[in-house]
């Protein structure tokens, strides 16, 4: 077998073993996997101080972030850049999930804070782009990195330069937009509303909203992978 060819298989099954890995061992995979196994509540439903699962559509409760690569809004995002030289240097450059405040409403119009300090999120990634060395080729090929991409991984200690050459990155980049269906997995408590045109039960009963906070021990799970809603019909909220 020529050379050449027997380096491009091998480096193609270990691109493929690492793939493997990605999809089925990781920490992320396991948290869809849970979320995806959890019975969903229905809002009105959760008791207060119990785990449970709820599902519903976006709402923004502040001003949406900008996701780092294509500036999109939202409320929410995760970024993975992997480094694909074969030369001992590949395996993941960056992992970055940041996440603010936001609403969830379900089809009957109940709606549940989210507090976005302590969650651990699992989003889609549909934004994909790559950074090529010299004298790489790989397929399918992607669009090149947008402007200012190199400027968030130098913030980050980063780079797309090496010594002398461009790296061969892959840069993934997933948000959570409003209207987007979305699972949160965590305990819920139900406050008094502060919002004066909240709707109450009755004049003597003070109206209530249910708020998800999590912990740097116990976080909040949330996902919009399909698996994890598909319990909810996709036509709901619409």
């Amino acid at each position: 077998m020529d050379s050449t060819v027997a380096v491009a298989l091998a480096g193609a099954g270990i691109l493929a073993t690492v793939n493997v890995y990605r999809l089925f061992f990781n920490r992320q995979a396991r948290t869809r996997r849970a979320l995806a196994r959890q019975p969903r509540t229905a809002m009105r439903d959760v008791r207060d101080g119990e785990p449970c699962k709820i599902v519903g559509r976006i709402e923004y409760a502040e001003e949406p972030k900008l996701a780092p690569f294509t500036a999109r809004k939202c409320a929410g995002y995760s970024v993975h850049v992997y480094n694909n030289d074969m030369d001992g240097g590949g395996g993941t450059l960056l992992h970055e999930d940041r996440c603010g405040d936001f609403f969830v409403r379900d089809e009957d119009g109940t709606r549940a804070l989210i507090r976005g300090g302590s969650v651990r999120v699992v989003i889609t990634k549909d934004a994909h782009f790559q950074s090529l060395g010299p004298g790489t080729h790989i397929w399918p090929k992607l669009e090149e990195p947008p402007p200012g991409v190199e400027e968030f991984l130098r913030a980050r200690g980063k780079s797309m330069k090496g010594l002398v050459f461009t790296k061969t990155l892959r840069f993934d980049e997933g948000v959570l937009e409003a209207g987007e269906l979305v699972s949160v997995s965590g305990v819920g408590r139900w406050e008094i509303d502060s919002n004066p045109r909240a709707a109450g039960a009755g004049y003597r009963e003070a109206p209530k909203l249910l708020v998800f906070i999590g912990s740097a021990e116990a976080p909040l799970l949330v996902s919009d992978d399909p698996d994890t809603t598909a319990s909810l019909p996709s036509t709901i909220g619409r």
